[in-house]
């Protein structure tokens, strides 16, 4: 039988995985790094049940049609700031805090947020969703 310590703590880590699906259901605006063009400002979401990502074009600042999709299961890391090709390929005026890389399979998929706080939370929600499929 578990303790409440440990029912208390799974508790805590479903309301935590509920929470961090809201915030990537609902999404973030960034803008996805292109090699010949400058940034484009996208909106990334995902699927109601968090096993895909979309990338959306921004059209009058809402999203508007689907650019790329991208399995859940496809993304193998997340990289962060200098280490990230998206500050390599594109030097961020905002500086390497707010750059971050989404490695998968067959390719890094770029990004700048808008701000450290907005790819720091991005990120922890991610992550913390990869880790518990």
């Amino acid at each position: 039988m578990a303790s409440n310590a440990e029912l208390d703590a799974l508790e805590k880590k479903l309301k935590q995985k509920e929470t961090f699906k809201k915030l990537l259901r609902d999404g973030f605006r960034f803008r996805k790094v292109r090699r010949l063009l400058g940034p484009k400002p996208i909106h990334f979401c995902a699927t109601p049940i968090v096993n895909a990502f979309f990338i959306k074009e921004l059209k009058n600042g809402a999203p508007d049609r689907t650019l790329k999709k991208i399995e859940l299961q496809s993304i193998k890391d997340i990289v962060l700031g200098e280490s990230s090709s998206a500050w390599h390929r594109k030097k961020a005026k905002e500086g390497p805090s707010v750059c971050f890389s989404l490695v998968t399979d067959t390719k890094n998929i770029d990004f700048h947020a808008e701000s450290q706080d907005q790819r720091d939370r991005f990120v922890e929600a991610l992550r913390f969703i990869m880790e518990n499929r």
